[in-house]
């Protein structure tokens, strides 16, 4: 930054009304992304937390 001030990015004045529609949008697309992609389940992974002052503990993410 130079100091003088916030810099408009090609002299475009994003209200927050704009930027509330560009996020509503951004979700739209992100939802319908999502919708099409198939993801494998997540596998549950057990993880073991060691603190020197306890005894082990396993843990269930």
């Amino acid at each position: 930054m130079n100091g003088q001030g916030p810099r408009r990015l090609h002299q475009v004045e994003l209200t927050s009304d704009r930027l509330r529609q560009m996020a509503r949008e951004l979700m739209a697309q992100a939802d319908a992304l999502d919708a099409m992609v198939e993801r494998p389940k997540k596998k549950r992974t057990a993880v073991k937390l060691i603190d020197p002052r306890k005894e082990e503990h396993n843990v269930r993410i």
